[in-house]
């Protein structure tokens, strides 16, 4: 008999960061027809090609450290330094599929610890 209901992740053990933020966008790309443009820019220009292969489990926060130094030295346009308003945004984006994620998780747990099979 199972007394306790197992977890539900959010994210598969082997979930990218592109499949992460691509299911946070589907949900919040809702917005502004402006906004909505601007975040899939920052999706396809930054997010996806620094990140989008590693595995979210795995990511750290040493890894975003040296992606935002990356984008601020040269992550511009022609290897330009990138302007702080772009990084302000990409960091914005990056945190909001983070924080929707970890929110979705704790729902979860919230519901499968209200079910068990006696």
């Amino acid at each position: 008999m199972v007394e306790q209901a197992g977890r539900a992740p959010m994210v598969a053990a082997r979930t990218t960061i592109a499949e992460l933020l691509e299911r946070w966008f589907a949900i919040a790309s809702g917005g502004a027809p402006t906004t909505t443009r601007q975040t899939r820019s920052v999706l396809n220009r930054y997010l996806i090609p620094s990140l989008g292969e590693r595995i979210v489990a795995n990511l750290t926060t040493g890894d975003l450290d040296e992606l935002y130094v990356e984008l601020g030295r040269a992550g511009g346009v022609q290897g330009q330094p990138l302007a702080a308003g772009t990084l302000a945004r990409i960091h914005v984006v990056l945190r909001s599929a983070f924080a929707h994620g970890m929110r979705a998780a704790s729902e979860a747990d919230h519901l499968a610890s209200r079910f068990t099979v006696s």
